[in-house]
């Protein structure tokens, strides 16, 4: 039995035959963790560091200016 927090690690003991519990003792799911894992290192790799993501503009929108008259 292991109980390891590290994804690599945890797949390396299920590929060799040992029970892996999480840290807080559940069972390692290792499809999903590995998956995650995946999509984190690629939107890592995605990031230059230079790029911002765009912020909304402070002026009102056509949609936002309408007001219900209340006549």
């Amino acid at each position: 039995m292991v109980i390891a927090a590290d994804i690599l690690l945890a797949e390396r003991c299920l590929k060799a035959g040992a029970t892996v519990l999480r840290h807080d003792g559940k069972p390692f799911d290792i499809g999903s963790a590995l998956a995650t894992r995946a999509i984190m290192e690629d939107l890592r790799a995605g990031m230059t560091g230079s790029e911002t993501v765009p912020r909304r503009s402070a002026r009102p929108t056509a949609r936002g200016s309408c007001r219900r008259s209340t006549g």
